[in-house]
């Protein structure tokens, strides 16, 4: 949901309820017409994001994550519309771009890492993708497993190109998305990702654990390798989990209660992957379905809405 439609939405939204918003990054410079990088605006623009703090914090109150885990676990009255705000992934400009803003604002957040790309500053096979047909000479490209051929030569045809395979990716639980991936970019000739971009350029564990000790910042799980929980083996999904807490309790010596699906579309958890989430002690996590939430919303089964 772009700037403006979020702000018009949560002004409508009931004064007793809150809402969680979604964002990826957000990057002081970047003009995305003549590119198909951030195409989808995933890393929103400084300017937007002060103009919509500013716009809901007029609006509504501030809360964090573990106001909401106690909002709904005491059933506790809300006198406003409350909002939170949330990061996925782990982008180092969520840090050093985007935390200093909501310090300022006195707007508490949460970082929801995704520990391979922390730990590797590795980039999803979502944002390779987008690099290498951004930067690929190829003028057109056949993907055998959808037995078509599509055409690269305009911004248009790219960006039809990309939705085409995220969604096919994404429902297809029997494809690896970083092999598949991968094999595309080697038919595309492009195999060096720049991942000291600012666009890609993940937190490292020492920046994290210094924004980690302000009392407005908490870090999350996200998994270990961003891949989709409901998909996997029940040995792969408890080493998804399990090594993603246990490198942030390493590193950080954090108390991890919370976390959120990668994706986090309906078909990408399930009752047994909140019930591994339980036993790992963590207390609450968002999806990445839009809605609203209330003081009735089941803490595994959180809305969110997504801001553009």
């Amino acid at each position: 949901m772009i700037v403006e439609d979020a702000i018009k939405a949560f002004k409508k939204s009931p004064r007793n309820s809150f809402t969680i918003f979604l964002f990826h990054g957000v990057v002081k410079k970047f003009n995305n017409k003549n590119t198909v990088t951030n195409y989808n605006n995933k890393n929103i623009h400084l300017k937007k994001f002060k103009f919509f703090l500013k716009k809901i914090s007029n609006i509504g109150d501030p809360i964090s994550m573990d106001d909401v885990y106690k909002i709904i676990k005491k059933k506790q009255k809300i006198s406003n519309r409350s909002f939170a705000i949330t990061f996925d992934d782990g982008f180092e400009n969520n840090i050093k771009i985007a935390a200093p803003f909501l310090i300022n604002f006195k707007i508490p957040f949460t970082i929801y890492i995704t520990t391979k790309f922390v730990d590797e500053n590795e980039m999803s096979w979502a944002d390779k993708m987008d690099y290498a047909v951004d930067k690929t000479k190829s003028k057109n490209l056949r993907i055998e497993e959808l037995k078509k051929d599509f055409n690269l030569q305009t911004r248009k045809s790219k960006i039809l190109f990309l939705d085409i395979i995220r969604n096919f990716v994404k429902k297809n639980k029997n494809i690896d998305p970083y092999k598949f991936a991968s094999k595309i970019c080697k038919k595309l000739k492009v195999q060096k990702f720049p991942r000291k971009n600012i666009i890609y350029k993940k937190a490292d564990w020492g920046q994290l654990k210094k924004i980690s000790r302000n009392k407005l910042c908490i870090i999350g799980g996200h998994s270990h390798t961003h891949r989709i929980l409901s998909y996997m083996n029940n040995k792969d999904l408890l080493n998804e989990i399990s090594k993603s807490i246990k490198m942030i309790k390493k590193n950080l010596s954090y108390d991890l209660k919370h976390y959120s699906y990668p994706e986090g579309f309906k078909e990408s958890f399930s009752k047994k992957i909140i019930n591994l989430l339980k036993k790992k002690s963590i207390k609450c996590c968002p999806t990445a379905i839009s809605g609203i939430n209330n003081t009735n919303s089941n803490l595994f089964l959180l809305k969110r809405v997504s801001v553009t």
